[in-house]
């Protein structure tokens, strides 16, 4: 009908992958490593229900550049403005219930963040979730996991999203289920 629509199915699929798991995000502190095109969708999916959003990311001013975009919006919509907070690569918040790692590290499974986490040992309150779905436990997770931390990949939220897509796309709403969950696991 001569009309555009846009979706984001990244902010839904994540959202739907903490919800799934009985993740409670509201009011929590957030820290978010990375600033690359999904960062947004993260900050998009809990911006609205957190305390505090933290991002780090090896270029500062890139995350600069997302909290600026993000706060522009939040002027537009009225939004509850300085949720977010630029911080340092390899400085780290106190306190937070929820780290992300949305950068591409941890594909390679040689690969590495180099970030210390020791202030998180015995933690078992605290999620430390890995976007990367492959390998299923990234170094990230497998170190969280050492310390005694909740950890979860990111393949959840890659078979939401899709399913989002999919029923945008055709009106059918596909069946998550142990099978299609199995596809994912490929190693």
């Amino acid at each position: 009908d001569n009309q555009v629509h846009g979706y984001n199915t990244d902010t839904e699929g994540f959202k739907k992958s903490l919800q799934e798991n009985f993740i409670d995000y509201e009011n929590k502190n957030i820290f978010i490593l990375g600033a690359g095109g999904v960062t947004s969708s993260i900050i998009e999916a809990l911006a609205g229900s957190v305390n505090k959003i933290y991002i780090s990311n090896r270029t500062k001013e890139k995350a600069k550049e997302l909290k600026k975009s993000r706060d522009s919006l939040t002027t537009l919509t009225g939004g509850e403005k300085n949720k977010i907070e630029v911080i340092d690569w390899k400085e780290k918040p106190e306190g937070c219930d929820i780290v992300i790692n949305t950068t591409s590290v941890g594909i390679t499974k040689s690969d590495n963040l180099d970030l210390d986490f020791r202030d998180y040992e015995n933690k078992k309150n605290v999620l430390f979730y890995d976007l990367i779905y492959n390998p299923k436990e990234t170094n990230f997770l497998k170190d969280a996991r050492l310390r005694g931390n909740k950890i979860m990949n990111g393949k959840m939220m890659f078979i939401w999203q899709a399913q989002i897509a999919f029923r945008i796309w055709t009106g059918i709403s596909p069946k998550i289920d142990d099978n299609i969950i199995k596809l994912i696991d490929n190693d």
